[in-house]
């Protein structure tokens, strides 16, 4: 899935796809699993945070809570200019090909974050959002998001 990295006047063009920039192109689309499993091992580079941030037009304690650490260790790690942990490398993958399959079925980064807050039966009456920090809860955004292809209702 790719979604069209902001331009200056807040419109979007450029075709990108949310795991290379999150990977620091680490990972695309010809990458093997072994090659995910090593990147994620030596962690992401911090500075690429912002740029998912900015696209996915998320405040930096929203997206580090979804990627299960703090806005002070990411400030932190960037002025030191080091890489994330391992395991918030994986989260951060996770996130960012979760993202990439809600912005292609709903077609915009508006409307995908439109649906994330918005309370949903299949969520317990809670935003998909509220679930967004767990391995699990992302894994049921995606069940409900794949549904939602074949034409289940959200």
């Amino acid at each position: 899935m790719k979604v069209s990295e902001n331009k200056r006047d807040g419109t979007y063009d450029n075709e990108v796809d949310l795991v290379e920039i999150v990977s620091g192109g680490l990972i695309n689309k010809l990458s093997s699993p072994f090659d995910e499993v090593e990147a994620v091992r030596k962690g992401f580079p911090v500075n690429r945070i912002k740029r998912l941030e900015s696209i996915m037009r998320w405040d930096r304690k929203a997206f580090a809570k979804f990627i299960r650490t703090t806005p002070k260790t990411l400030e932190r790690y960037a002025r030191d200019n080091k890489h994330l942990s391992p395991q918030v490398s994986e989260n951060t993958l996770d996130v960012a090909r979760l993202m990439n399959l809600g912005i292609a079925y709903f077609e915009s980064v508006e409307r995908w974050n439109l649906w994330l807050n918005t309370p949903h039966v299949q969520f317990n009456n809670s935003a998909p959002v509220s679930v967004l920090d767990s391995a699990s809860g992302r894994a049921l955004i995606k069940r409900i998001v794949l549904g939602l292809e074949y034409g289940f209702v959200a």
